[in-house]
């Protein structure tokens, strides 16, 4: 005996509801990637001490702070800073890093360098590593 239409089509009700229930995730990943733009709490400079407030945007399930707001004269290199966001190319700078003697690390961007929980040093025509400023520091972190 031959099975009838009729018990199919329950079947592929059935699978078809279930591949399309709300609790789709596959959405989430590209939420993750387009960043969010927060305002920080009254006593939260996102990390960065020094000055007004930092803001920061939320990507790839992290938080950054801007890189404008941070690579300014008077800031301080967050501890944990690991990059800033871009705002002009809506994307996350990574910072190169270089691991200091004392164990610290001296981080670098375009938008500047410095060793992480001390002063920023902007550069606002990008990044020059051969420049006398930047390989004295340099020359202090791994001495």
């Amino acid at each position: 005996m031959r099975p009838s239409i009729l018990a199919v089509v329950p079947v592929l009700f059935v699978l078809s509801s279930t591949s399309c229930s709300s609790g789709d995730d596959s959405g989430k990943a590209d939420a993750d990637k387009h960043p969010t733009s927060q305002s920080p709490d009254p006593g939260d400079s996102g990390g960065v001490s020094g000055g007004d407030e930092v803001r920061t945007a939320t990507a790839y399930g992290e938080e950054f702070p801007y890189c404008a707001d941070l690579w300014v004269e008077g800031k301080t290199v967050p501890d944990d800073y690991a990059g800033c966001w871009n705002e002009d190319e809506e994307s996350v700078e990574l910072t190169s890093s270089v691991d200091c003697s004392d164990g610290g690390k001296l981080v670098s961007g375009d938008y500047g360098y410095g060793l992480r929980g001390e002063a920023v040093h902007p550069t606002p025509e990008g990044l020059d590593r051969q420049s006398s400023e930047y390989r004295a520091l340099y020359d202090v972190c791994i001495d």
